[in-house]
């Protein structure tokens, strides 16, 4: 009979200083999925990893008092903040494919 062994890996939890939101949000919930984080943790730990202008945006987000915010509700406003004047489908829509192919299909997938 076979026995496997289940356990929890020791992945890296990305801090976050406000810059590329997309990115960090994207690891964020990889690495909530993997590590099999419980909806009711993914707040906290994020937070424990925030510096910079991101630490004191959630400072003042925080600040008031009888709020309950989940992981849910706080992502979107984190997005809108961080996510800086780009607009993305304006973006896209001027690309342009100059030089090689790899290079174009990059600069597509991170539009």
């Amino acid at each position: 009979m076979w026995r496997c062994k289940v356990f929890k890996s020791k992945r890296y939890f990305r801090i976050f200083d406000g810059d590329d939101v997309y990115k960090c949000l994207y690891k964020f919930n990889q690495y909530f999925e993997i590590e099999e984080i419980p909806n009711g943790n993914k707040l906290k730990l994020t937070t424990y990893y925030l510096e910079g202008k991101a630490l004191y945006w959630h400072q003042n987000c925080m600040s008031i008092e009888n709020v309950v915010v989940i992981w849910n509700n706080y992502v979107e406003p984190l997005y809108c903040r961080f996510r800086g004047q780009k607009d993305l489908l304006e973006e896209l829509k001027d690309l342009k494919h100059e030089g090689d192919l790899e290079t174009y299909i990059q600069d597509f997938n991170m539009l």
